[in-house]
């Protein structure tokens, strides 16, 4: 099998990545709620992998494929019973990082978790025209599908 690597962006604490851990290049996570001191919690899954706060810490290999999981408070349905609005994730912190690292590290593959909700927020249009260079497959499941038992709860795969 052909080598490659893979980098997280706003991949939390790395369940996505746990799969490529021998391909995994590191995993900028700028979401403190994810950081721990001494990054025990990181290091006990991937060892000394890099678990950056910021892109600009990065000093890896280009990576061939980038996983991640942008925050998706913006369109659930928890944020909305809070604030009786949904949120502007064009606006959101780690998505924008999460975009503007397609674009620096120009990956040959790259997949993104998220709320079903964020295809309503910024429509497939945007997506295809912010990500021209990408042939986008648009997956829109129950996680139950992927083996969790929880029927009811639907993900975007992008």
């Amino acid at each position: 099998m052909k080598k490659f690597t893979v980098l997280g962006i706003a991949a939390a604490q790395g369940a996505l990545l746990f799969p490529f851990k021998r391909r995994l290049v590191g995993n900028i996570e700028p979401r403190g709620v994810f950081h721990t001191r001494n990054e025990e919690q990181w290091k006990l899954n991937f060892g000394d992998i890099p678990f950056l706060k910021s892109i600009e810490e990065y000093k890896g290999v280009n990576p061939d494929i980038i996983i991640g999981s942008p925050s998706c408070g913006h369109s659930s349905n928890f944020s909305y019973s809070r604030k009786k609005t949904l949120g502007k994730p064009k606006e959101d912190k780690t998505l924008n990082l999460f975009l503007t690292s397609l674009s620096m590290f120009k990956p040959k593959i790259f997949l993104m978790e998220n709320l079903p909700k964020l295809f309503d927020l910024i429509p497939r249009e945007e997506w295809e025209a912010k990500l021209q260079n990408y042939h986008l497959i648009v997956h829109c499941h129950s996680v139950f599908d992927f083996g969790n038992s929880q029927k009811s709860r639907k993900r975007l795969i992008l």
